[in-house]
Parts: C-alpha cells; structure tokens; sequence
C-alpha cells in the first residue's frame, strides 16, 4: 500500500472528520480539510497532495463539480468524489472532471480506503 498526502474538500464537519480518522487509520496523511472550494483551490496546490477527496456541493461560489475539473484538468491531481447525492444529473456533472472514483454517503471505512487504493498511481 503505497502512503498518499490526501486532500478533504468537505463542507459537512462529521463527515470531514470520519473521512480523515479513517484515511489517518489506512496509512495515508490528511494534509488539509476544507469546506469550500475557494480557499481549497489555493491549499492543494501549495501542499502538493496526491489525491482529492472532494463533496460535489460546498460552501461559497464554486460547486465541488468545478473544483473537481479544476484540480484534475489544470494540475493533473486525482480526484474521488464524496457526496451524498447519487442522482444520475450530479453523476453527469462529476463526470466531466473524469474522478478516479465516487462515493455516495454514508460509506464503509473497507470502500473508502479500496476506493482511495485504486485512485493511487
């Protein structure tokens, strides 16, 4: 199992904090959480991080969607979607930004870290 530096974009507190208790339990390091993909944009590229975890809807003016696509496309930063919306029309909007991976919440420790896993290049 290879150790990552993960990102959580997360605007649900408890959520952010089981994600981050069960990424510290599977070996990885949590460099940051954030809660809107403003301030997050400018946090990810400074701690270099392998991975994203980001929720599709945040806090302040840009949906998880774009920061996604951002992350992915303009810096090559993996991304796993979080959310607790499954519909089909979010599916569409998150596949634009070609994520590593989807989770729809509530999630097993056992799916997020095989999730987490097979992102990992």
């Amino acid at each position: 199992m290879k150790k990552a530096k993960i990102v959580i974009i997360e605007d649900q507190s408890v959520v952010a904090e089981d994600l981050r208790t069960t990424l510290q339990d599977g070996g990885h390091e949590v460099v940051a959480v954030y809660d809107a993909g403003e301030n997050a944009l400018i946090g990810v590229l400074a701690h270099q991080v392998d991975l994203a975890l980001v929720d599709v809807v945040l806090r302040g003016k840009m949906p998880g969607t774009d920061l996604a696509e951002r992350l992915h496309h303009d810096y090559g930063i993996p991304v796993i979607f979080v959310t607790a919306f499954g519909n089909e029309e979010l599916r569409v909007r998150a596949a634009r930004a070609n994520p590593a991976g989807y989770i729809v919440k509530p999630f097993s420790p056992k799916e997020l870290l095989e999730t987490v896993e097979n992102a990992l290049p």
